[in-house]
């Protein structure tokens, strides 16, 4: 909005009466109040201003009166003096712990009883400045110009009286430089570093070796200074390229929790390396647009210190990627392109949906058994295994398997048009157009089959024994089970969902495993295998190993959560089971069949037929919106601009709805018009 120039003016009133309060030499309580009330002026909510604006103005003022700068700088001053920097600077946004678990048992007991610091610790003094719990937002609004603007007025360099107390800051860059050296000497850091630079040419380790010897009192003359502070820069841009080198080379062998959270740790030292440095090296200047990154991160990690989700988001964002891009590879071929592949898709749908058949048939048989409740759970599970490993390595479909492959291949289209807003929107609807007609061709491959075939084996099943499966009552409520209001079956269906979800997480962390493993090289050089099988066999069983265990453990993960669910709710006692599409439609079929004519009412069949679509749309709806958003955020990316592509798509249906449904007849039919 317009500034006027009286706004302006009764702002900077406001803004000299606040800096123009003086503070006692010593008094660090006022001085801490004193910039808790001038920075605060900052953060006043106005919708004829902004904070940058704010900021902008704050250091003009400051700028036109020296009396005023030279009191701001007093108080700055007070803060610093008799200080102790060391924790802030060696512990603050650095995480200490070895282990991501030990990490997070510790911001949970932190977060229940604080810890003691000392009356000196200036971690207290940012706490004072910024005690709220989102006050990192506004500091992180106002961005690192103009931090960068106000720090720069201060001069934070060794010549001024608001100086940083330089032997504080050298003890903790060697600190630092040791935990960084120890770091990177780690197997799972120096083990994927290029093959130059591990073991003695290790870069961490040069760092530190370099840091060493590195002394601004006795480095004689500023050349051999200069060189000293080159020599050190140098070994630190070697251990970010390593670092680099590592992050480029995950796509192709994989990722693990324990090398992902030794990067975010060494993300974290070396940046904090750089600023120390910064600040040592002895040609009397200060980066401030570093030291105000450095300055925004803080202030965020004070306020979130504890927070468990931001540093889980933080720390195993690199895993996740890589469950998700496994997925997200394959994506792909689960997305029509055109008549062939719809075609395609809808014929491997149908073989996946005689597989179906079966196993609703042998599922139903188990019932029949009277098992206690725990085997019985084993049996349907074991069955679903077998049928979804079965569709897997047949090269058939199960429709509620794909929207976790879809959803990555969404979120990757995403992530290649970031940047282009109209590139991005007309990639996105195009993308999900091609999703909602691939897993429509899916689910009616699927139940195109599923009816008629279960049908027809609960015929031959009469047939060959004389009765049928169920009749009577107990058809009526196999039905009634799929019915969409007089049972829990779409709350059942959002359960499948989530397990559908997790199945896909499972198996792409362990396709990652095997790849960040090396477990098909680990294979052909088996000393054992090697002496019991050739080497053209031992080949395939790594391929096959390679391609398919993600897959198959990802099946058997399914199966048992499909499996064992119905049996958890009896446990508990509470209305928990799953419905799965396919599973339901078969169930809903075998219960038509075995139906006495006086029961057929068109009245009660509709609504369960409709309960079985709606079941397979909450199936696909859950599974895809939770990958989805583990895609997402993996990627870094945000939901905010989705309400913008849902119109736009909604517009499109409005447009060619057929669309979704169907392959379109011209190829620039997906375009938006």
């Amino acid at each position: 909005m317009i500034r006027t120039a009286s706004y302006i003016a009764d702002q900077e009133v406001v803004l000299r009466e606040l800096l123009a309060v003086s503070v006692e030499p010593g008094d660090r309580a006022g001085a801490v109040r004193y910039l808790n009330r001038s920075l605060g002026w900052l953060k006043i909510p106005r919708n004829e201003d902004s904070l940058a604006d704010r900021m902008m103005l704050f250091c003009e003022v400051l700028a036109s009166d020296e009396g005023l700068l030279q009191a701001f700088s007093q108080a700055v001053s007070i803060c610093l003096e008799d200080t102790d920097l060391f924790p802030m600077l060696t512990e603050s946004g650095i995480v200490l712990s070895r282990s991501l678990g030990k990490e997070l048992a510790r911001r949970v007991k932190h977060k229940l009883v604080p810890p003691l610091r000392s009356d000196r610790d200036f971690r207290n003094i940012i706490d004072g400045l910024f005690p709220g719990r989102e006050d990192f937002r506004w500091v992180g609004e106002i961005g690192e110009e103009g931090w960068g603007r106000l720090f720069s007025m201060l001069k934070f360099d060794q010549k001024t009286d608001v100086s940083l107390p330089r032997q504080q800051v050298r003890q903790a860059l060697v600190v630092i430089s040791v935990r960084v050296a120890q770091l990177g000497c780690e197997s799972e850091i120096d083990g994927y570093l290029p093959e130059d630079s591990r073991g003695t040419g290790n870069p961490f380790l040069r760092q530190h070796q370099s840091l060493s010897g590195f002394d601004t009192e006795e480095v004689s003359g500023p050349s051999g200074r200069t060189a000293a502070v080159q020599s050190v820069r140098d070994a630190l841009a070697d251990c970010l390229r390593g670092m680099r080198h590592i992050r480029e080379r995950m796509a192709e062998r994989g990722a693990s929790l324990s090398q992902t959270y030794i990067l975010y740790q060494l993300d974290r030292l070396m940046g904090r390396l750089t600023l120390l440095l910064d600040v040592i090296d002895g040609d009397g200047r200060v980066d401030t647009r570093q030291m105000a990154a450095y300055f925004v991160r803080l202030v965020r990690h004070q306020n979130r210190r504890y927070s468990l989700r931001e540093f889980l988001s933080q720390t195993t964002g690199y895993v996740a990627y890589q469950i998700a891009e496994q997925k997200g590879r394959k994506g792909d071929n689960y997305i029509t392109q055109g008549r062939s592949d719809y075609l395609r898709m809808l014929s491997s749908a149908m073989l996946g949906g005689v597989i179906i058949s079966f196993i609703a048939i042998f599922k139903n048989l188990l019932a029949m058994l009277k098992l206690a409740p725990f085997w019985q759970g084993m049996g349907y599970s074991v069955n679903y295994a077998f049928g979804f490993i079965l569709i897997d390595q047949s090269g058939a479909t199960l429709a509620t398997k794909q929207p976790a492959f879809t959803a990555n291949a969404v979120a990757g289209t995403l992530d290649f048009t970031r940047g282009r807003p109209e590139d991005r929107t007309d990639a996105v609807v195009g993308m999900l157009v091609r999703v909602s007609r691939s897993q429509f061709a899916y689910f009616l491959g699927n139940l195109l089959v599923v009816f008629p075939g279960t049908f027809l084996l609960a015929w031959v099943y009469e047939i060959i024994n004389g009765h049928p499966i169920v009749s009577g009552a107990a058809a009526r409520a196999l039905m009634a089970d799929q019915h969409p209001w007089k049972s829990l079956s779409l709350l059942y269906a959002c359960n499948t969902g989530v397990f559908l979800f997790m199945s896909d997480i499972i198996a792409g962390y362990v396709q990652n495993k095997m790849r960040f493993g090396r477990i098909p090289e680990r294979i052909l050089r088996h000393p054992g295998l090697q002496g019991l099988w050739w080497r053209a066999r031992l080949s395939r069983l790594a391929g096959f190993l390679d391609r398919h265990t993600g897959a198959i453990i990802g099946s058997i993960s399914l199966a048992f959560f499909l499996g064992m669910a119905g049996l958890l709710g009896r446990f508990f006692g509470i209305p928990f089971d799953i419905r799965h599409v396919t599973i339901a439609a078969g169930n809903a079929s075998i219960g038509f069949y075995g139906l006495d004519p006086v029961d057929f009412d068109p009245s009660f069949l509709w609504p369960v037929f409709i309960g079985v679509m709606g079941i397979g749309f909450l199936n696909f709806l859950v599974s895809f919106s939770l990958s989805f958003y583990v895609a997402m955020r993996s990627r870094g990316l945000h939901l905010h601009q989705m309400p913008a592509f849902l119109r736009v798509l909604g517009g499109y249906f409005l447009r060619r709805p057929l669309d979704f449904f169907r392959p379109p007849r011209d190829s620039g039919s997906l375009k938006r018009h």
